[in-house]
């Protein structure tokens, strides 16, 4: 159960987000580095990633993982969508089959399976979370 709670940490889940690894025609990196090089022009898939760490750590600073709200529950699941919600709009708008090199290499096709796993992990976390807090409300009343 430790184990789970591990993988199912807010910063984990933002850390591995950030440290996938994109590998490109020319240069590859972090996909920290994307984000930033994007957010600034505007790209669709930064300003989500930053609106879903920001809600992630949000939630983090203001409740500090108390688990006894269902909008903290709800805010990480929407934080968590829209990290996913992210790398999908970045892969998909790539029309010149960039970044597509991502998918053929070992090392950035784990980071992204991992980061998928931690993310499944993070999401049951928050639903279990969900339905406790939802059950406790209707004992009480």
């Amino acid at each position: 159960m430790k184990l789970f709670k591990f993988f199912s940490h807010p910063l984990l889940l933002i850390l591995l987000f950030c440290a996938i690894l994109i590998s490109g025609q020319s240069f590859g990196g972090f996909y920290l580095m994307y984000l930033v090089m994007a957010l600034p022009g505007g790209a669709g898939f930064s300003i989500i990633a930053a609106i879903g760490i920001g809600l992630i750590m949000f939630n983090l600073l203001k409740f500090k993982r108390a688990k006894h709200y269902r909008i903290e529950a709800i805010v990480n699941i929407i934080g968590a969508c829209l990290l996913l919600l992210s790398l999908i709009m970045f892969f998909y708008n790539d029309k010149n089959n960039y970044n597509q090199q991502t998918f053929y290499q070992v090392v950035p096709l784990l980071t992204i399976m991992l980061f998928i796993i931690i993310t499944v992990c993070f999401v049951i976390d928050n639903v279990i979370n969900l339905s406790f807090s939802h059950s406790e409300r209707s004992l009480k009343t």
